[in-house]
């Protein structure tokens, strides 16, 4: 039998509201079959307020290649795209800076980008997400718990965007 291939997916967000959707792509094929890919996650996060220019320094952090997969939640499309791959993909959920893209066209046909909205889904496969979460055993991503007495100091760190993963209160 013919040992399985390995690829490594690449990937960026530019929020840390993409970590776990991140998270659920990274797990690999547990045995592969016969000519099956195995699957590593390359994954990087930028904080886009801090950078407004994204996209570019995403591509720099893939080997100059830039990210296969794009999870876009911050209303930055045109760096979205600027960070996507030759035939990448860009997943929109979200639009935390606003409602309105401008994109160069030829930013989309001239690297084959496929992009496409994503809206929450039904109550079944919300059902089914969490089933994949608990046999994954998945845990979000932590970057720190404050007492609820502390919370204006919870809320100064998701304001200025210098968490990586999610915040906490402790009630």
């Amino acid at each position: 039998m013919p040992e399985p291939r390995t690829s490594t997916m690449r990937a960026v967000e530019a929020t840390g509201f993409g970590l776990d959707t991140l998270r659920l792509a990274e797990r690999p094929v547990p045995r592969p079959g016969p000519g099956e890919i195995l699957v590593r996650v390359r994954a990087a996060t930028l904080n886009y307020r801090e950078m407004p220019a994204w996209g570019a320094a995403a591509k720099a952090a893939m080997d100059g290649r830039g990210a296969d997969i794009v999870v876009e939640t911050a209303g930055t499309l045109a760096q979205a795209i600027e960070a996507t791959a030759f035939g990448g993909f860009v997943g929109v959920i979200g639009f935390v800076g606003g409602y309105r893209a401008e994109v160069d066209i030829r930013q989309l046909i001239g690297p084959m980008v496929r992009l496409q909205g994503i809206a929450v889904g039904s109550r079944t496969r919300f059902e089914a997400m969490n089933r994949a979460i608990v046999a994954h055993r998945l845990k979000p991503v932590v970057e720190q718990i404050f007492p609820l007495e502390r919370a204006a100091e919870a809320f100064a760190l998701m304001e200025r965007g210098g968490q990586f993963g999610k915040i906490g209160l402790t009630v």
